[in-house]
């Protein structure tokens, strides 16, 4: 096999995860390892099928996969109205500390074409919120009909949670 054809240009690398673009070869991987709560969220909340979900965002320019080696581990994007998304595998346990580490150049990334960026995330999930937190996006409101919290994240130099502005120095 192909590892180029396979990873792709890598967009970000940070903490020993790639960020490349999705690819139908990181899909059949990814969707026989997804994650517990997100099945239970496709199958309870949405009601659909997350192959074919999926399968209909390989046209979409801001989608993407992050993999380790030939492993994906989450696949995430951004619509043209700043929503973010992401769905996990069941590896992505392994290695939750180093995406975490590696999420603000994500962010980052992101913010290079959205000023704002928001997340739309099912109550079920605790650890994509504290991950959300983690990441400064702050709650805005709660669907309580389908149990959906909003969260937002505006860019700017203060909330920067990875800022590389120099500290002062006195001459």
């Amino acid at each position: 096999m192909d590892l180029n054809h396979y990873m792709g240009d890598v967009i970000l690398r940070s903490h020993g995860l790639d960020l490349v673009r999705l690819k139908p070869c990181h899909i059949f991987p990814f969707i026989d390892n997804l994650s517990d709560e997100n099945k239970r969220e496709f199958s309870e909340l949405y009601e659909s099928d997350p192959l074919e979900s999926l399968l209909q965002c390989l046209n979409d320019d801001m989608t993407f996969a992050v993999v380790k080696g030939n492993d994906p581990l989450a696949i995430t994007g951004i619509n043209e109205n700043s929503q973010m998304w992401a769905l996990f595998s069941k590896y992505m346990r392994l290695n939750w500390i180093r995406f975490a580490r590696a999420s603000p150049d994500l962010i980052g990334f992101y913010h290079l074409y959205h000023d704002q960026i928001s997340c739309d995330v099912w109550t079920e999930s605790d650890m994509i919120v504290q991950w959300l937190a983690y990441l400064e996006f702050e709650p805005i409101f709660l669907s309580e009909e389908n149990h959906i919290l909003h969260f937002v994240r505006c860019k700017s130099v203060d909330n920067d949670i990875s800022s590389r502005i120099s500290r002062p120095v006195m001459h």
